[in-house]
């Protein structure tokens, strides 16, 4: 199927593939992935619909891509312009918009966004504010608190922290300055191979997005367990001490 007239007033269509020069409207679109095209709906300028738009293959638009229903593509989703639908769904492939923001908008009205630049990425509110970002170094910052499940609900085989003191009396607090990091910023914290010796609860192994080389890492959250039982014994500890002196 071929359409070239931007105000074709066609309101809706079944094909195995649109391929299109020019600005094409539709309401709804099955692309059933036969054809010349496998399965691609693809346009050098703008793709619009009034419902949903579904392709076997990948979706592209030279310019915006943008409907009121939902995109969904077992190929890549892609834009040179702004995306824009109720619903994303990408099965195998990836979502890119060469616009630096992504709206997207629930049944309810409320938007929330992704956004990018060159320091990093954001998810913006309804306000265009950010609420989260994650630079280039991989920094997260967010604006308000991050917490983590801890119900009780969620755990099991729970027992008490033992032998906390002598535990956080071999951990080691450092300064350094990292590799990769060009202004040289002095930091603290714990090195993860010395804290997997006393306490490999809390270390993790992650594959480096860049080298492929195995890295620990370690989940500061969950040392606070054992710093809390070690205060309560030194607390004992000290208590003990005070009563000999009466």
């Amino acid at each position: 199927m071929n359409a070239t007239n931007a105000t074709s007033a066609t309101t809706a269509a079944t094909a195995n593939a649109l391929n299109t020069a020019n600005d094409y409207t539709i309401r709804n679109l099955t692309s059933t992935g036969t054809g010349n095209f496998t399965g691609t709906l693809t346009s050098s300028s703008t793709i619009s619909a009034g419902g949903n738009i579904t392709a076997s293959g990948s979706i592209t638009a030279g310019n915006g891509l943008s409907v009121t229903g939902a995109i969904s593509a077992t190929g890549a989703i892609s834009a040179t312009g702004a995306l824009s639908a109720s619903t994303f769904s990408v099965s195998g492939g990836t979502v890119t918009s060469g616009a630096p923001t992504i709206t997207m908008v629930d049944t309810d009205g409320s938007t929330f966004g992704m956004h990018n630049n060159v320091n990093g990425w954001y998810i913006i509110n309804g306000s265009s504010a950010a609420c989260m970002s994650v630079d280039q170094s991989g920094n997260f910052n967010a604006v308000g608190n991050v917490t983590a499940y801890s119900d009780r609900r969620l755990k099991k085989n729970i027992v008490t922290i033992d032998g906390a003191l002598n535990k956080v009396s071999n951990l080691r607090g450092v300064y350094y300055n990292r590799v990769d990091d060009e202004n040289n910023t002095r930091r603290t914290g714990v090195i993860a191979q010395e804290i997997q010796e006393i306490l490999p609860e809390v270390v993790k192994s992650n594959k480096d997005l860049k080298t492929g080389e195995e890295i620990l890492s370690v989940d500061y959250g969950n040392i606070v367990g054992i710093l809390i039982e070690a205060i309560k014994e030194l607390k004992l500890e000290v208590d003990v001490l005070k009563g000999k002196i009466k």
